[in-house]
């Protein structure tokens, strides 16, 4: 730094030197003053030098201002749709299901699902049903089947008596096992007397299996499909009973499903036996009448007179065992006795079967054992009555 300011003191000597010698020489220049002068310059030029690689303070940014963050509002529970309407189910044709129409299940009062059928074989499916709902069904109400299998020609029933708020109602119609080995299964439902359909909200159904390929096969009876109504409420009540059991026992021990009774070809006697629930008659009722109706049965040759009468007996019996086989011919003590087709054939009323009816009543089932006069006519032939739905109509009141 020093070499280079006496470099600039000489060159500015020298050039003070020209410009006296232009001058004439008439100007006196102090050297001394010139180089002060010359000092000062530099001095006013470094420190302008200075000045200019000083880098300037570097402005402190101001604060920017942050933006006060709330708590996010918490997200509150999305009210649940309500719940949409519930139509009738099985092609209802619009509307919703008021509390006016509903319908609940109480039982299979005959034939519980899967029950087994040989090919053709006749049979009542009997459903109890109840009025949950709070409309009386009138006689304009109907039963319709739906999809699936009929198994009937019936398509549509009528209720035959009212069925008024928590009373019950038993649904009985004919039925014949289809032909072929297989499950089967049929669908039906309720119809009001608009023509809206209702169920339990679902259908109510029959279940039934076909499992064997032989067998005899029984004819479907001429009775028409019943729908009768049962209440626990004072007054008149009617109810029909089909069998929610049967079978039969053979004298060598041999239990089938069948309700035949007579004797076969290897002269082996048969007894039939029935039984019908009566849990849906309440057990201060008094029974007013009772008509027996097993003219639903086919007969093979002869049997009223190659065997004798036929008699029903009471008893206990389900589930069936060979015990439940009485052998020696009939005993004293019938509730019923038959003695040709014709009387058979014939629904009649009973005041035995009343009586006993009534002295029952509280219990679950009114069980029958019926069987001919003798045990066989040792003709090598079959002679058998084969029942396929016998029925009992009862008739009380409820105080």
């Amino acid at each position: 730094m020093l070499t280079n300011r006496k470099t600039i003191l000489v060159l500015l000597s020298m050039v003070v030197l020209v410009l006296a010698a232009c001058n004439g020489g008439t100007s006196t220049i102090d050297p001394a003053a010139a180089v002060m002068t010359n000092a000062a310059g530099t001095v006013a030029v470094e420190l302008t030098k200075a000045a200019d690689v000083q880098p300037s303070e570097t402005p402190v940014p101001t604060e920017t201002p942050v933006a006060e963050v709330t708590d996010t509002p918490a997200v509150t529970n999305t009210p649940a749709p309500s719940n949409t309407p519930i139509t009738s189910g099985g092609g209802n044709t619009g509307g919703t299901v008021s509390t006016c129409d509903l319908a609940g299940f109480v039982a299979d009062v005959t034939i519980p699902d899967g029950t087994d059928f040989d090919p053709g074989e006749a049979f009542t499916k009997t459903w109890r049903l109840s009025n949950n709902g709070t409309c009386t069904w009138n006689t304009s109400y109907t039963v319709v089947f739906a999809d699936g299998d009929q198994m009937t020609t019936a398509s549509s029933i009528a209720l035959t008596s009212s069925v008024g708020p928590n009373e019950t109602v038993d649904i009985s119609i004919d039925m014949t096992a289809p032909s072929t080995v297989g499950n089967y299964l049929g669908n039906w439902y309720l119809k009001n007397d608009t023509g809206q359909i209702f169920g339990l909200p679902g259908p109510f159904y029959v279940e039934i299996n076909v499992t064997s390929t032989g067998g005899p096969t029984a004819t479907l009876g001429t009775g028409t499909p019943t729908v009768t109504a049962t209440s626990g409420a004072g007054g008149s009540n009617s109810t029909t009973l089909s069998p929610n059991a049967k079978g039969s026992v053979n004298d060598d021990n041999t239990v089938t499903g069948n309700a035949y009774t007579g004797d076969n070809a290897a002269d082996n006697g048969q007894q039939a036996f029935v039984s019908f629930d009566i849990s849906g008659i309440p057990s201060n009722a008094t029974i007013d009448k009772v008509t027996v109706d097993f003219s639903s049965y086919d007969t093979l040759s002869n049997p009223f007179g190659a065997i004798g009468c036929l008699n029903a007996f009471p008893g206990t019996f389900f589930p069936l065992a060979a015990g439940d086989y009485v052998s020696g011919g009939a005993p004293g003590g019938a509730l019923a006795v038959w003695c040709d087709s014709g009387s058979l054939s014939t629904a009649s009323t009973n005041d035995a079967i009343k009586n006993h009816l009534q002295s029952i009543l509280g219990s679950s089932e009114l069980q029958l054992r019926l069987q001919f006069s003798s045990e066989t006519d040792s003709d090598a032939t079959d002679d058998m009555v084969r029942f396929t739905n016998p029925k009992l109509i009862i008739e009380y009141t409820v105080p």
